[in-house]
């Protein structure tokens, strides 16, 4: 036995299940909003190409980051990509193997970046420490890990360019003459 609806209880049904089905599907394409008083997660801020480097510390991480990841790669070209060329480059040093006049030597940063991959190095970035800027220079000390050594080393960059002007992977780390 059918029990008889008016038909204007369907009509009304209908139009509020459709209402809600809007409602829902307009909260669900809405982006978020953080609500009142809670914490947002903070963006780090992208400084502009030609903006001073060494003012964004998690910048000058960020890229001492992404040199190791390319160098842990295998990429090609991360002598030009990250160090400074001509007078700006200082040194590159890792002892015991490149030490002394090599470590001043910037025409043979390439071939000895391939050669230190091509051998198997790999290394992680554990810590780093942005210390001071001066004369256009950041200087940083970092910690990298060497299948579980621990190597403390230091570097800096200009702050301009966003190049490395030295690197030095420790543990005594420096150009040793």
């Amino acid at each position: 036995m059918r029990v008889p609806v008016a038909r204007s209880r369907i009509v009304a049904l209908a139009i509020v299940l459709g209402v809600l089905i809007v409602l829902c599907l307009a909260l669900l394409a809405r982006p978020e909003t953080p609500r009142p008083g809670a914490s947002a997660t903070q963006k780090i801020p992208t400084p502009p190409a030609s903006a001073d480097i060494c003012a964004y510390p998690e910048q000058v991480r960020a890229l001492i980051t992404e040199f190791i990841d390319a160098y842990d790669q295998g990429e090609t070209g991360l002598a030009d990509r990250f160090f400074a060329t001509g007078p700006a480059f200082q040194w590159y040093s890792e002892q015991p193997l490149r030490e002394g006049s090599p470590a001043y030597d910037r025409s043979t940063l390439e071939a000895y970046l391939r050669q230190r991959h091509a051998d198997g190095d790999r290394l992680t970035v554990v810590s780093v420490q942005f210390n001071s800027v001066s004369s256009g220079h950041g200087n940083f000390g970092f910690v990298l890990d060497r299948a579980g050594t621990q190597l403390p080393s230091k570097g800096a960059l200009d702050c301009a360019s966003h190049k490395f002007i030295v690197w030095s992977i420790g543990p005594n780390a420096g150009p040793v003459p």
